[in-house]
């Protein structure tokens, strides 16, 4: 299934509701740009959780990249002249793919055009059988090799800390503020931790037991790297029990993450060219919020929002039926509202209309 993200929480919502290319920890993988064969599709990205993380959270790849000023600085002066970013992106897999081809069209001095044409046309041709077909001089596998460790340096390098991630949450930066250690900046506080789920755990454990978060944390993130448990142990030993903390406040933590996580209606917000397929299919009065409000994904509220319309039945009772308890499935509910239709058949097309509406807003897979 095909999902959305918010461009501007891309890194945190990807550690959190887990996944993007740019998170140290969690579903979102920096893309595998491996092969450099010169044969067989090109580089793709390992997907942990088909449709993102595991809260659903997928988005536009050249958004992440646009919301990363830092890595923005790398690719700008490898686009070809007069090209933009957006328009040099399009049609790429993901960014491992896009930020190769760049590499290696000024690695070998060929056009970046006509590298692009290759690898993204009716062929999909590998990058090193792109470099063999526009450079057959030019040792293909070695080259593709070079330009995909360049773009995952580029990647690596400018992925954001845990502290910008969180950073760029204002709701989560607001529940993790005020657990920190008076004096200390989230920066200091944050480093060494892999993820925001323990990071928020061991500020939790610390607040509960009112014990030296300091401590916690260089048992955790020291050379023996201490579960949560283990270190409250070792602080604390009279903690009657360090398991049983240890679970709170990873329990606290997960709450935190999750009231931080954006709703649908954000998601689809912040793609402006979903909003587009969006805005038209709500009904007259309602807004998106009201609208997306219980549906778990943008490919189940897209696909009722088209059932209404191209059987002209009531969105409201549809979502009633998807949403409510117990929940139906599309057909389900469209065969509940307007029993005389083939159900089945007005499902798979709505859901059709859903999936081609997400792929035209360019989400990643």
């Amino acid at each position: 299934m095909k999902l959305i993200n918010i461009p501007g929480l891309v890194a945190t919502a990807s550690m959190l509701f887990a996944p993007a290319a740019f998170a140290d920890h969690g579903p979102h993988v920096i893309p595998n740009v491996h092969d450099a064969s010169t044969h067989g599709p090109g580089p793709r990205v390992n997907h942990e959780n088909h449709g993102g993380d595991h809260h659903g959270n997928p988005v536009p790849f050249i958004d992440r990249i646009s919301a990363n000023a830092a890595l923005v600085a790398k690719l700008t002066p490898l686009l070809p002249s007069g090209v933009m970013l957006a328009d040099a992106a399009k049609g790429f897999k993901n960014e491992g793919q896009f930020i190769a081809a760049l590499h290696a069209a000024n690695d070998l001095g060929v056009s970046f055009t006509d590298l692009k044409a290759e690898m993204t046309g009716s062929e999909h041709d590998s990058l090193g059988q792109a470099i063999h077909d526009l450079k057959p001089t030019a040792d293909a596998k070695t080259s593709a090799k070079t330009a995909e460790t360049e773009a995952r340096a580029d990647i690596t390098s400018t992925r954001p800390t845990l502290a910008d991630r969180i950073t760029a949450n204002a709701t989560l930066l607001g529940e993790v503020t005020p657990l920190l250690p008076s004096g200390m900046t989230l920066a200091t506080a944050s480093a060494g931790f892999h993820s925001e789920e323990q990071f928020l755990a061991a500020l939790n454990a610390a607040k509960d037991l009112n014990i030296s978060f300091t401590a916690l944390q260089a048992d955790m993130t020291g050379p023996s790297h201490d579960t949560l448990g283990q270190a409250i142990h070792a602080v604390s030993p009279t903690t009657a029990d360090p398991k049983a903390a240890a679970k709170t406040a990873e329990g606290e933590a997960r709450h935190d993450i999750f009231a931080a996580r954006p709703t649908l209606a954000d998601r689809i917000t912040a793609n402006s060219a979903l909003l587009a397929e969006v805005t038209p299919l709500l009904p007259s009065g309602m807004t998106l919020a009201d609208a997306a409000k219980g549906f778990h994904s943008e490919e189940q509220f897209l696909a009722a929002l088209h059932a209404a319309k191209d059987l002209n039945v009531s969105f409201a009772s549809l979502k009633t039926e998807l949403t409510g308890s117990p929940r139906d499935d599309l057909a389900q509910a469209i065969h509940d509202v307007a029993p005389t239709v083939d159900a089945k058949a007005a499902a798979r097309t709505a859901e059709h209309e859903a999936h081609a509406d997400i792929h035209s807003a360019d989400i990643d897979e």
